[in-house]
């Protein structure tokens, strides 16, 4: 189980990205074909989120996943 400080750090990470490249939440969902309140609730770090999740997330903000870390 991913422990709940993680899933907080990742989403200031994402938080970041998206701000970084003047993003809304809303375009960054549409994006990576996702709700918007499932970014935002990763964002909160109060979902654990699915790989498949990540990869749209990166491809989205057109940076590799292992940027988020």
């Amino acid at each position: 189980m991913v422990a709940n400080n993680d899933l907080v750090a990742f989403g200031k990470k994402l938080k970041e990205k998206r701000t970084a490249k003047k993003l809304s939440l809303q375009k960054l969902a549409d994006e990576a074909d996702l709700a918007k309140s499932t970014v935002h609730r990763i964002e909160r770090g109060d979902l654990n989120f699915s790989y498949k999740i990540l990869i749209s997330l990166a491809k989205a903000l057109n940076i590799s996943p292992a940027e988020f870390f």
